[in-house]
């Protein structure tokens, strides 16, 4: 109780922050409303026993909020020189960087004459502009039954619109970069992510800090919205053990003979909550979603899955594994669910672990709601140690029991990475995995 009056003040506070002529200050008077209800504060407590709301909620509140609009350029000189986190051919990608959720342009690279590809602060478009792009996502966000998603609603800083023209087929990867500097207290990035009438992209999403010891807060928010035959491969990544706390909230509403294919890839975190919610509002359409989670120390991080199918012949899959060691937590609770309309449809969900320390403790919730019965659906779950036989086989075969426990959970997570389609990604990714299984 007394954590709730904590937040209720701290909302107030924040409100008195926002301007009244800001032209989204109706969307977020309505999230303020929302978020003093007690009541769906404490529904709340049900999605988040692993990483404690409480606990979630205290970090956010430690630090007064205030709207800053600092000067973009102070920003980058705050960053400085930045290592890439890949080292691929300039002309190969497209890099939107964003510094403490601010739009750097000094520090992207892109080709500001294309046509195919533009990202816009929706801030300067018209209102009418504004309007409809809005009016797209905010059916499926006002109705979010998440507080992170609300709270993003009420406090973001700025609202981008990253949109890929009908018929586009972008030769060069999207990436989206997410800086976090010393002087953030509160990051609360929104895009909004459209992808035209049968057109297809590729988006890596990268997060990384400028400091091992922030204590920032970010609470992202990001909807794709997937015209008729549209296609998207997004890659979220957390690779730099970063020492923020996040909630990352991914929304994707798809429509006929889309394809969806989503990649989460968490190898340090001091706490991460990733909400996923895809929306399958299109016959013949299909999300592939994978994930691997590789932790240490006292790391958290949390998955919240769902696929929501409401129109007929489309397919899901889900494809979660994580290592745990140290005093670290994993958590993942995935739900499939079927409306009446869902007829003709497969959906497949499956969760590994393997916890190589007794410290360690990972928690899985599988779901499957169904009001449809022309369907395939199947989930299950897995939690245990190292494969003892295994061990035994490649010891008797002069391996040392350290090198076998890792080339074991080497394999293990390369079922995940392999589904990557880019080589150079998929690199990238297995000498991640390798770097912190040393750690281990």
């Amino acid at each position: 109780m007394q954590a709730m009056v904590l937040f209720t003040e701290w909302l107030a506070q924040a409100l008195e922050a926002l301007s009244s002529v800001d032209p989204f200050y109706a969307d977020r008077l309505v999230a303020f409303k929302k978020l003093q209800n007690t009541a769906f504060i404490e529904d709340q407590k049900e999605h988040y026993k692993h990483i404690p709301l409480a606990e979630i909620l205290k970090q956010c509140t430690s630090k007064s909020y205030h709207i800053s609009r600092p000067i973009i350029e102070k920003l980058s000189q705050e960053v400085g020189m930045k290592d890439t986190f890949c080292e691929w051919n300039p002309s190969k990608k497209e890099t939107f960087t964003f510094v403490n959720g601010l739009w750097s342009q000094a520090q992207s690279s892109f080709d500001n004459t294309c046509r195919d590809v533009q990202l816009r602060r929706l801030g300067d478009l018209s209102l009418a502009a504004q309007k409809e792009a809005l009016s797209s996502c905010m059916s499926d966000l006002a109705s979010s039954d998440d507080v992170f998603t609300t709270l993003g609603i009420m406090l973001s800083h700025e609202t981008y619109l990253l949109e890929v023209a009908d018929y586009a087929q972008p030769n060069k990867t999207i990436v989206i970069e997410h800086i976090i500097t010393e002087s953030a207290a509160h990051v609360v990035p929104r895009l909004i992510l459209k992808i035209g009438k049968e057109s297809q992209a590729t988006i890596i999403e990268n997060w990384c800090s400028k400091s091992n010891d922030l204590h920032s807060f970010v609470n992202n928010l990001t909807h794709i919205q997937l015209a008729e035959g549209g296609h998207l491969a997004y890659h979220t990544l957390y690779t730099e053990d970063p020492s923020f706390h996040q909630v990352n909230n991914i929304y994707c509403n798809q429509k006929d003979h889309s394809t969806f294919v989503h990649h989460t890839y968490a190898f340090g975190a001091a706490m991460l909550r990733m909400n996923l919610t895809v929306q399958i509002k299109g016959s013949h359409a299909t999300a592939m979603l994978y994930g691997l989670y590789n932790l240490g120390s006292k790391e958290k991080v949390d998955h919240r899955i769902q696929v929501i199918h409401s129109h007929p012949h489309s397919l899901s899959k889900q494809h979660y594994k994580g290592i745990l060691g140290g005093q670290s937590i994993g958590s993942f609770n995935g739900k499939i669910y079927l409306t009446p309309e869902a007829q003709k449809t497969n959906a497949y969900q499956t969760n590994n672990a393997i916890v190589v320390s007794d410290q360690a403790n990972h928690f899985v919730k599988p779901q499957l709601e169904i009001y449809a019965d022309d369907v395939k659906c199947t989930h299950g779950a897995t939690v245990g140690q190292l494969d003892t036989e295994q061990l035994l086989y490649l010891q008797t075969r002069g391996i040392p029991e350290p090198l076998a426990k890792r080339l074991l959970l080497e394999a293990f997570g390369m079922e995940i990475i392999d589904q990557v389609a880019l080589p150079e990604l998929k690199s990238y990714l297995f000498d991640k995995l390798i770097a912190k299984l040393v750690k281990l």
